[in-house]
């Protein structure tokens, strides 16, 4: 067991819960136990919320100088820090590889520095006035309470792009990782331990703990990432309040394989997409639409390359880990069963035997081929090692074809014709777009989906706006009585 276990981080430390119910966390790579987590009570959940709602007002009261420069510290103290021993908690934890695991850290300082400094480039704007000598203008202003409900694919990264945002607009944070991310997610609240007030707050539990914070009156908004069917839980929730809220359900993203690209690196580009972090990530491709004059020529070298990928535990070098937890095995498990029962042709990696016979939740990365709609690998986010791959004719049928999907969030394209980019940049129905350059994001530039994958955006200036409310402010400096005022003139009452 660690010294995380069963604790909290509130009033910049470290706290043993109260809270008698716990789950255990475990190793998926090994399924050892790591450790406890308290599962945090409706009670505990108010105390909190109430503590950094009132240390909130101090934060917003400074400028946004100062706000920044508090901002830069923690980007500075991540910079100059050794990540490794948080990564390894991460690989622990989540089961990604440790290259990845500090790949994701590496990211997280800039997008500090960003929100630090959008902060202070505006807040608000003066609008030309309707009337002469009136100054008529918004404001940018904090909500008040923020919370964060988070997933494990990349606890420290996402939580950063909302944390981040929320706290150079001027509100308080409660963290609620996810069951599988804990001990990562505690580990990297120290780094907030040099904040000025106590704004950050970090509970850990279940959904219990997750619907105690969102319908606690103290928070005002809630951004939440994870599967549609808790987003839609949370949208109703937030609806009932009146509370906004920042929601990122997933998605089910395609590939559009062009015969205008190259084979090896239409196929080193698909590889990575679809099974980096085990499938895990919510913009992974999960189907592949290959031209059909190069279909068999890609499918050949593609499996050839999956063939090739490493799997096993994270912390031995292996490209490909386990997945995350039992459940999202069993889920991967159902939809290889669903597709082979239904008629569906898997090519599974070479080693797949001794790779499912691993201790721990691996499963092979697999092709799946001949789908219909009736499966479950086509109509559900799979969120794993697993990719479906169809022929399409023309460009025009392969975008329509990806439309109709109930999600939206990202889409790819490999090719080298112009033409065909601007084509599927200005008609597919995705949020995010990419061409010859999947999983790439830009602090500075808004990430979200439409349809089932979410309501709102993370980074840009939107992210940091999702953070604000906006004020309308007339200020007359003369006080003058209009002609439109009470009483009317009898002049005015003949016009009628």
């Amino acid at each position: 067991m660690n010294n995380l276990s069963q604790k909290i981080f509130i009033n910049s430390k470290f706290i043993k819960s109260k809270s008698k119910k716990f789950l255990i966390v475990e190793n998926p790579s090994t399924l050892q136990p790591m450790g406890k987590i308290s599962i945090e009570n409706k009670t505990e959940v108010n105390k909190v919320a109430k503590s950094v709602k009132q240390e909130q007002k101090k934060w917003a009261n400074l400028s946004q100088l100062e706000r920044a420069k508090c901002l830069h510290i923690i980007a500075n103290d991540i910079e100059k820090k050794s990540l490794k021993p948080l990564a390894k908690i991460m690989s622990k934890e989540v089961g990604k590889p440790l290259y990845e695991s500090l790949g994701e850290l590496a990211n997280v300082a800039s997008a500090i520095r960003y929100f630090a400094e959008m902060a202070r480039d505006e807040t608000g704007k003066i609008a030309g006035s309707t009337q002469k000598g009136s100054w008529q203008m918004e404001i940018k202003q904090p909500l008040g309470v923020s919370a964060h409900i988070l997933p494990f694919n990349f606890p420290i990264l996402i939580l950063i792009w909302t944390v981040a945002a929320s706290l150079a607009a001027g509100n308080a944070v409660i963290i609620k990782p996810s069951e599988q991310a804990s001990f990562t997610t505690l580990e990297f609240m120290k780094f907030f331990k040099s904040l000025p007030y106590n704004i950050v707050a970090c509970i850990t539990g279940d959904h219990s703990t997750g619907n105690a914070i969102i319908n606690n009156s103290d928070v005002n908004i809630v951004s939440f990432t994870g599967s549609v069917h808790t987003a839609k839980l949370i949208y109703k929730d937030c609806a009932k309040l009146f509370k906004p809220c920042h929601l990122e359900g997933g998605g089910s993203d395609f590939m559009i394989i062009s015969d205008k690209s190259d084979l090896n690196f239409a196929t080193a580009a698909a590889i990575t997409s679809s099974f980096h972090l085990s499938g895990q990530i919510c913009t992974s491709t999960e189907h592949l639409l290959v031209h059909e004059k190069i279909y068999d020529k890609f499918i050949k070298l593609f499996i050839k390359k999956m063939h090739n990928l490493t799997v096993g535990d994270g912390l031995n070098k292996n490209e490909i880990g386990p997945l995350a937890n039992i459940k999202t095995f069993n889920k991967a498990k159902s939809i290889l069963a669903d597709a082979k029962k239904l008629g569906a042709s898997i090519t599974f990696h070479k080693n797949q035997k001794s790779i499912e016979n691993k201790k721990g939740y691996y499963i092979s990365p697999s092709v799946i081929e001949n789908i219909n709609t009736k499966m479950k690998c086509n109509n559900e986010e799979i969120f794993a090692p697993i990719v479906t791959v169809t022929k399409y004719k023309n460009l025009k049928q392969a975008v329509e074809k990806i439309n109709k999907s109930e999600f939206g969030l990202g889409c790819n394209l490999i090719s080298r014709d112009l033409s065909e980019n601007l084509f599927v940049a200005d008609n597919i129905d995705t949020g995010l777009f990419w061409s010859n350059n999947p999983l790439i994001d830009n602090d500075a530039i808004s990430f979200g989906g439409i349809k089932k994958s979410g309501i709102g955006r993370e980074l840009g200036k939107v992210g940091l706006d999702t953070f604000r409310r906006t004020k309308m402010v007339v200020i007359d400096p003369e006080q003058k009585i209009h002609d439109w005022w009470y009483p009317y003139t009898k002049k005015q009452l003949r016009e009628i």
